[in-house]
């Protein structure tokens, strides 16, 4: 082998032990998240197993299936809490990688920063709070007339609320700079959001409501910890 030769090789082989001391950096931290996560990484995988299920069953099921899950006003006076849990399990559209994005690094934030339970916890009252406030505030504008009576009926089911109130918690819970970026995060979501919504703003209504949820959980969780002796959860 000549000199050029062996120098290429050796460049080789340099850069696969570069890649492979990246890659092996990568998984021991991957598998460390995952790890710290059980309620989060859970919850991600029984999303995508809803969302396979969708793919797999014709649209007319699908449709139906959504429709009985979904919190709307029909379907909370008729099963309540059935539709309260169920309807996290689902998302309407079928694209689940962009929540799956989302509620992994958001609810991967919260429950490590907050702890699993505290984290779930926020998610609940954010998915079961503004979903209640939501449909109060329906049943006040069917009163007046100002929605069309058709949604009543109309498919809400997803996991954006008590996503709302996991990124309203944790764009709180760190330095200055934290709560500066995070609620400019935040408040880029809502509008985009708000954006793509045509459900006459109800969607919208929901996530300002679950951020506010999600702000007054931190500030609990927070005045918990100083009457404690620490600093924060």
């Amino acid at each position: 082998m000549t000199g050029d030769g062996a120098r290429r090789g050796v460049a080789r082989r340099g850069v696969v032990t570069v890649v492979a001391r990246a890659a092996g950096t990568f998984g021991t931290r991957a598998v460390g998240w995952v790890r710290s996560t059980p309620v989060t990484t859970g919850y991600l995988l029984a999303l995508v197993a809803t969302t396979v299920l969708v793919h797999r069953l014709p649209p007319v099921t699908v449709h139906r299936l959504l429709v009985e899950s979904s919190t709307n006003l029909h379907q909370l006076d008729r099963v309540p809490l059935r539709v309260l849990v169920v309807s996290a399990f689902w998302v309407a559209d079928g694209r689940v990688l962009p929540w799956l994005a989302l509620l992994g690094v958001v609810g991967g934030l919260a429950e490590r920063r907050f702890g699993s339970l505290r984290a779930a916890g926020i998610f609940v009252a954010g998915h079961v709070g503004a979903t209640l406030l939501v449909a109060g505030g329906l049943v006040a504008a069917l009163a007046v007339g100002v929605v069309h009576p058709s949604i009543i009926d109309m498919v809400d089911v997803g996991p954006s609320y008590g996503f709302a109130a996991l990124a309203g918690a944790v764009a709180l819970c760190g330095s200055r700079r934290w709560r500066i970026w995070g609620l400019v995060a935040l408040a880029v979501w809502l509008v985009g959001s708000a954006s793509l919504a045509g459900d006459e703003g109800v969607a919208t209504a929901g996530h300002v409501l679950a951020v506010g949820i999600g702000f007054l959980g931190e500030a609990v969780l927070r005045s918990r910890a100083v009457a404690r002796g620490f600093p924060h959860p």
